[in-house]
């Protein structure tokens, strides 16, 4: 529990949270110029890129890796994110459709569900890339 309310998670709540509004955004111009589904992947990378940035820089402390290892790593964690995403996305815009909020064309209901999917895999990707991306034990709070 101390994990979840150290500096270092709360840096990383708040880098993403930067990043995840990357990622919507990009996700809204998308629609306008591609399909749906093609829209979310374009936000996805745009938040990825923004999220490792961000996280090198401001959340963990740097590891004896070469970078290109680090963002295969980082990459790979996201990607399994990205999967999460996905389903609590489609499995959102589902029940808000049903629930007889809107039409699943609302720009609105798609960006909330979108929104949802993004916030869905905050703890799992803060675990797995302290440990697994950046190696730092679960105990220690980074910089």
């Amino acid at each position: 529990m101390n994990q979840l309310l150290s500096a270092q998670f709360l840096r990383f709540v708040l880098a993403n949270s930067f990043a995840a509004g990357i990622n919507i955004f990009t996700r809204f111009l998308g629609t306008l110029v591609m399909l749906d589904a093609w829209a979310v992947v374009a936000g996805f990378c745009a938040g990825l890129s923004t999220s490792y940035l961000l996280c090198r820089g401001f959340v963990f402390q740097a590891v004896s890796r070469a970078t290109a290892a680090e963002v295969l790593r980082f990459t790979i964690i996201n990607v399994l994110s990205l999967g999460l995403t996905w389903l609590v996305y489609h499995q959102s815009l589902q029940w808000l459709v049903s629930a007889q909020m809107g039409s699943a064309n609302d720009q609105a209901l798609r960006t909330s569900a979108h929104s949802l999917g993004v916030a869905a895999p905050v703890l799992f990707s803060f675990v797995a890339q302290k440990t697994f991306t950046f190696r730092q034990r679960l105990g220690s709070h980074g910089t």
